[in-house]
């Protein structure tokens, strides 16, 4: 009897992980920090605002198409099939359905960005009358803690993601990279 007590507490455990670690690495989320660093700006930078952006591979295949938004400078992917998700992540607060649409529209995003995001080697950027093409950026990737995933705290626990950040200056007054 302890034996198979034994025997299914360990495939309780491995469950419970295995599941963290499946979601953790199927699951992620792309973080932009693009600034601009013109050196007539009243603070060190400001993040740019209504950029339309395009991620592509090494060997030049377009990943993915984005946009900042007007307000503080977010950007938000465009999904093949569901869009920016804008309007539902809107919407979110005021109904159960709205959220849920909301909650939809994550996951099939958070699903589709693990699935190209890695092999990001470049971008175009289009801030106003400023075109930027092929500029070499670099992914960082930061994995949540997969196996503390069923922790019942809200600082720790909750369903886990793997992120993906890509920063980039830009001196917007002269239309080139930033240093």
């Amino acid at each position: 009897m302890l034996k198979y007590f034994i025997i299914a507490s360990f495939t309780i455990i491995f469950g419970i992980l295995g599941y963290g670690y499946w979601r953790v690495s199927n699951y992620g989320w792309l973080y932009f920090d693009i600034r601009d660093v013109s050196p007539g700006l009243e603070r060190k930078y400001e993040l740019i605002k209504n950029a339309k952006i395009t991620l592509f591979d090494s060997d030049g295949r377009k990943l993915a198409e984005g946009q900042s938004d007007n307000d503080f400078g977010v950007v938000y992917l465009l999904h093949p099939e569901v869009g920016y998700c804008v309007e539902e992540e809107k919407k979110a607060p005021f109904s159960k359905e709205s959220r849920q649409d909301w909650y939809d529209c994550y996951e099939k995003h958070a699903k589709w960005i693990v699935t190209w995001v890695r092999n990001t080697s470049h971008l175009n950027i289009e801030i106003d009358e400023c075109v930027l093409n092929q500029l070499p950026i670099s992914v960082k990737e930061y994995r949540d803690d997969w196996w503390l995933w069923w922790v019942p705290l809200p600082h720790i626990g909750g369903p886990t993601s793997t992120y993906f950040s890509i920063n980039l200056d830009i001196d917007r007054e002269n239309c080139r990279a930033g240093k």
